[in-house]
């Protein structure tokens, strides 16, 4: 079975705990949703990425409330590794500090976090961020993949 990540009134923290813009993450309530919950306390429709690499698998969607609003985080795991693709509201970050490489269709940006990089696409109103234990070339490509 996959980690436990979360549920009804546990805490859970995926890494970095601050959004590409700079939301603080931190002392977050996470919960369990479903994409269309997710996507209806965000405002628009969550895209899930085109293409994740073979065996990792959706496990869970959560939802957080924080002091810059709701996120959510798509929760993916290949029965090791995790990969994450956290979802924020572009309104919700200092849109100041979001890569314009990363915007449109097809496009994303690597960004440095303080536990490494990490890859963003920025969709509209709905902005990305992959994280997860793979290559660079590798997240960049999920989140280009975001439609």
């Amino acid at each position: 079975p996959a980690p436990e990540a979360g549920g009804p009134g546990r805490r859970f923290r995926p890494h970095p705990p601050a959004a590409p813009g700079g939301a603080a993450g931190r002392d977050v309530q996470y919960q369990t949703a479903t994409l269309e919950q997710l996507g209806q306390a965000l405002g628009f429709t969550v895209a899930r990425p085109a293409s994740i690499p073979e065996g990792f698998n959706l496990q869970r969607v959560l939802l957080a409330q924080g002091e810059r609003g709701p996120h959510g985080v798509l929760h993916f795991w290949d029965g090791v590794e995790v990969l994450d693709v956290l979802v924020w509201r572009r309104q919700d970050l200092r849109s100041s500090k979001l890569p314009a490489a990363a915007e449109g269709a097809g496009k994303s940006a690597m960004i440095q976090r303080w536990r490494g990089s990490a890859a963003v696409a920025i969709r509209g109103e709905a902005v990305y961020e992959v994280l997860g234990p793979l290559p660079d070339d590798t997240l960049q490509r999920i989140a280009a993949a975001i439609p």
